[in-house]
């Protein structure tokens, strides 16, 4: 089995959350005002033993006195001095101010703790740099498999809460906002208005994650938690076009029936090579059992489909592309009879096998397939063969470049929930944690430790650790790890930094992965993209009702009718009939749902 090198354009975000990090060295200089004391004193002391050994030596009674007014007005230089420094010294350190943090205490493998911090390097330089702000975190931990029944009972009885929490995903959308509605929680528009004068939180947010806005916001414009947020960037600046999800077919078949590859092929050039490679029993099986991969034919989420202008269906028969501001239902694109029809002649040619094993990869039985551009993993998984499958986009005709491209990881990712509650007394002290937690300092300080201890930056930009990460994490004796091994959901994060292009389209085995890859990247800014993640508002509980009557019953709708027309249990004549039902069903009000959550998101967005 050959090694292969996944191209890095498939991050998953799990890798995004923990893939940056930052700097925060020690101050290093500065004494505390105990050394300035002992030094000055010592300076004094010196001063007066020369001035008595030179009296002793003098002779004469005027030089001796001289002297000796010499030596008590330096010794009274010296306290002065001493004096000031303590002074300074005790100026210069702000007074502290507690904030309390409900979080989950993650103990994902029993060596490292939170409950620990103090004994890490890392978290101690962390602390001193919140010391500076006059800031003293301190943590009430909760195991998590303990977390969710503790965050319930506490927030059910709106007593006994911490200065924040972080509610992971205990607490869904709705029920965040009633209690933000109720006063349990505060408004972070109205705290940031009131408490950071300089804006430097709101700032940063519409500086790097202008739809966060969109999405978090109520109708009525309130931000009652913060997510976590990231994304993925060039450290150069240039845009980070993500990944796509793409159709992918057997290069080495299309070799031996002697047809090309090309990233962009059409709909009846992918037909034919289908065809032929049944005919020419392109596996060595002896039978005609070449076929599609997984028979994604009851959702429009398959690569197929969007050749013909229809987009996914991310909840049910509705999606979202970046053309237009309007919502599309997939039943009501001009592509769908097309669309079906050509499914239809796959499924009569044998092509959809409704009866295919899960070995049929294994078993070098599937053509074709639709998954991430830079996937490896369906070529080791074929048993003795050197496979290659290729990506590609299907166009509906040769030359016709319309069709929608499934994106991911081009948009920011966000999760969790860090709320601010009624009990925060002093929310000057949030205001200047959240704003420190915006820096580029606190972000690599967290995520990657000390620099020049626990990572370094290579000549490019990138960052390289200095420790090895699983072997710590099993170590209970090791200290010298980032914060981010034992702070586990303890904190919030924002994503800082980025990484260099040449990351995003490196050499693979596959040339056609490079190519494809490359013409990602060249075609992002232009090409008619559907994001996998939703550009929605924050729902009401008017819609959640609406979505409560209609959303269950029209998904289940959709994708029987879906497979009916396909294998041709029903008529595709009867397709206005069948649109006409699924208005009875609340289609119309369906929709309106989504529009309603996509204009808000758009207009909080701006």
């Amino acid at each position: 089995m050959k090694l292969k090198r996944v191209l890095v354009l498939l991050l998953s975000a799990s890798l995004l959350l923990t893939l940056f990090a930052g700097c925060g060295q020690p101050s290093g200089g500065g004494q505390t005002a105990e050394a300035t004391t002992a030094a000055a004193t010592t300076a004094a002391a010196t001063t007066t033993a020369a001035a008595t050994t030179a009296a002793a030596e003098t002779k004469a009674e005027e030089t001796k006195a001289a002297e000796t007014t010499t030596a008590a007005t330096t010794t009274a230089k010296a306290a002065e001095t001493t004096t000031a420094a303590t002074t300074a010294a005790t100026e210069a350190a702000p007074e502290l101010r507690t904030l309390t943090i409900l979080a989950p205490l993650v103990r994902e493998n029993t060596q490292h703790s939170l409950e620990n911090r103090d004994e890490y390097p890392s978290w101690q330089l962390l602390s001193e740099e919140f010391a500076k702000r006059g800031i003293k975190l301190d943590f009430e931990c909760v195991l998590t498999e303990q977390y969710e029944i503790v965050l319930n009972t506490r927030l059910a009885s709106a007593s006994d809460l911490p200065d924040m929490i972080h509610m992971q995903n205990h607490i869904n959308d709705a029920n965040a906002v009633r209690y933000g509605r109720s006063g349990l929680f505060l408004d972070f528009n109205e705290v940031f208005a009131e408490y950071d004068k300089e804006d430097v939180f709101m700032k940063f947010l519409r500086d790097n994650y202008p739809d966060i806005f969109g999405f978090i916001s109520t109708p009525d414009g309130k931000m009652y938690w913060m997510p976590y947020l990231y994304k993925v960037q060039f450290i150069n600046g240039d845009e980070y076009p993500g990944t796509a999800h793409m159709l992918s077919i057997r290069k080495d078949w299309m070799d031996a029936v002697g047809m090309e590859w090309d990233v962009i092929m059409s709909a009846d050039k992918v037909y034919d090579a289908l065809i032929a490679f049944r005919e020419n029993d392109v596996n060595g099986s002896g039978v005609k059992d070449e076929i599609l991969h997984n028979n994604k034919i009851s959702s429009f989420g398959n690569g197929i489909a969007q050749a013909f202008g229809i987009p996914f269906d991310m909840q049910g028969p509705v999606g979202i592309t970046e053309r237009s501001p309007t919502v599309q239902c997939p039943w009501l694109c001009d592509g769908i009879y097309d669309y079906i029809n050509y499914m239809k002649k796959l499924y009569q040619a044998g092509i959809i096998d409704m009866s295919q094993q899960a070995s049929a990869v294994a078993d070098n039985k599937v053509a074709m397939l639709h998954d991430y551009l830079a996937q490896t993993w369906f070529e080791e998984e074929v048993v003795g063969v050197d496979a290659e499958y290729a990506p590609f986009f299907m166009n509906r005709t040769e030359g016709d470049n319309d069709f929608i491209v499934i994106r991911e990881g081009a948009k920011i990712g966000y999760g969790g929930k860090f709320v601010i509650t009624k009990n925060a007394k002093d929310l000057g002290a949030v205001v200047d944690f959240f704003n420190y937690c915006t820096t580029l300092e606190y972000y690599m300080l967290i995520n990657w430790g000390i620099e020049g201890k626990l990572y370094e930056y290579n000549p490019d930009g990138t960052i390289k650790a200095l420790y090895n990460w699983p072997e710590a994490s099993k170590n209970p004796n090791e200290r010298n790890v980032a914060p981010e091994m034992f702070m586990a959901q303890a904190m919030p994060r924002f994503n800082r930094r980025g990484f260099t292009v040449d990351m995003l389209v490196n050499e693979s085995i596959y040339e056609t992965k490079t190519k494809a890859a490359q013409w990602v990247v060249d075609h992002h800014k232009t090409m008619w993209s559907q994001h996998n993640t939703n550009p929605l508002a924050m729902i009401t509980d008017d819609e959640t009702e609406v979505l409560e009557r209609t959303l269950n019953v029209l998904d289940t709708y959709s994708k029987e009718l879906l497979v009916d027309l396909i294998l041709g249990n029903r008529s595709l004549d009867d397709l206005n009939k069948y649109i006409d039902e699924m208005k009875s069903i609340g289609l119309d009000d369906f929709l309106n749902v989504f529009q309603a959550r996509h204009d808000r998101f758009l207009q909080f967005s701006k």
